[in-house]
């Protein structure tokens, strides 16, 4: 179930050139992150929360950059 005050044309805007199956996967991530947060609908926070972390990826708990990710850095 969706938020009534859910606007989804300013969902289409911020995912504006992605692929079918990113578009899935932003709604399935809307709806774990509101199911974490124990709410009956998806809001628009969980879909802009979504969003964030299909483009961007997890947030990173620590600023440390770990080996794997430093050997990763250097192919570039």
């Amino acid at each position: 179930k969706m938020d009534k005050d859910v606007e989804i044309e300013e969902v289409a805007r911020l995912t504006a050139g992605l692929a079918g199956a990113d578009l899935a996967n932003i709604v399935n991530e809307a709806a774990l992150l509101a199911g974490r947060k124990n709410k009956d609908e998806i809001q628009a926070s969980d879909f802009l929360e979504s969003v964030e972390r299909q483009i961007a990826g997890l947030e990173k708990k620590s600023r440390r950059i770990s080996e794997k990710e430093k050997n990763e850095m250097r192919l570039f």
